[in-house]
């Protein structure tokens, strides 16, 4: 398998693995998207939006028939590599503090969300927000 960063020309393919787990699909350049790919097929994604004060890992998805392989950790790993300050909204909070994200109490102003950000959701009372904080960051 190959992680790698998203080519423009797959676009049409992200935004349809995207949109089958209810993932944000709008507004979305080819340069926020990592990459899984097996066989030349893409099997999994994950974006990162840059906000300001911020990055947001905002879309995280493994097609079906290939969940449970490891992919979506490899994919988040690809991501935390980088020191910077990470933040992410998740119904699956268990799987996110098993790879270091830490819960925090409300949503940062770097993820300012309008209402119908929550829209279409499967389970809206489990949404947790989470950071993650490369070591190298240093404290201010």
């Amino acid at each position: 398998m190959l992680i790698r960063p998203a080519k423009e020309l797959e676009m049409d393919k992200i935004r349809k693995l995207a949109e089958q787990f209810n993932l944000d699909s709008k507004d979305m350049p080819h340069e926020e998207f990592i990459v899984a790919e097996e066989n030349e097929k893409l099997v999994g994604l994950v974006r990162i939006k840059k906000n300001k004060g911020c990055f947001e890992l905002c879309s995280l998805g493994v097609a079906k028939e290939k969940q449970g392989q490891g992919i979506g950790k490899e994919l988040v790993a690809s991501v935390t590599k980088e020191p910077r300050l990470l933040y992410l909204a998740t119904i699956i909070p268990d799987f996110f503090k098993k790879l270091g994200f830490k819960k925090v109490d409300q949503i940062p102003k770097c993820m300012k969300k309008d209402p119908a950000w929550c829209e279409g959701c499967p389970a809206p009372e489990k949404c947790t927000v989470m950071k993650y904080e490369h070591s190298k960051i240093s404290k201010i």
